[in-house]
């Protein structure tokens, strides 16, 4: 939990959320390509995770009981939604490019 708060207050989580209403071109073209790729494998762990409910119920396996469950659950899609772009940004090329041009501007 910490690592993700450090991560939600980095200069990428702002880029990659659009926060800040200072992101200029190559900021915004890097906050789209993250979109673009973070959003498709958002979904496909949301579309197997409701496949695996769906195939759990059927075949006893485990399933989410108590709210407790559930909560850990919308956690976990949260985080996910909100690290998802950050983290693509991360491991991307463009990463090194957006801490060097911050490193020139300083």
């Amino acid at each position: 939990m910490i690592v993700a708060l450090v991560v939600l207050v980095s200069r990428l989580q702002k880029v990659a959320s659009g926060q800040g209403k200072k992101l200029d071109e190559f900021e915004l073209s890097h906050r789209r390509l993250a979109l673009e790729r973070a959003y498709p494998a958002f979904t496909i762990v949301v579309v197997f995770s409701l496949l695996y409910l769906g195939a759990a119920t059927d075949n006893g396996w485990w399933v989410p009981t108590t709210i407790r469950h559930w909560n850990v659950i919308g956690y976990y899609f949260a985080l996910l939604a909100a690290l998802l772009p950050t983290t693509v940004l991360v491991w991307s090329k463009t990463s090194a490019t957006l801490e060097a041009r911050d490193a020139e501007g300083e």
